[in-house]
């Protein structure tokens, strides 16, 4: 097998995974899979601003 025919076929096989996860990607977005979430504790400071006004 020659090798250019080897690095053509290895980039049509990387194209063809990267346009199935777009379509599977876009797919999952519409459906509303990805949605943000909130933390429910938001993170404390690490110093009160209280405390720093000596």
């Amino acid at each position: 097998m020659d090798i250019t025919l080897a690095i053509i076929i290895l980039v049509a096989v990387m194209y063809l995974l990267i346009i199935i996860g777009g379509i599977f990607f876009l797919r999952k977005r519409k459906k509303g899979m990805f949605t943000q979430t909130v933390d429910p504790k938001p993170v404390q400071n690490k110093y009160d601003l209280k405390k720093d006004d000596k």
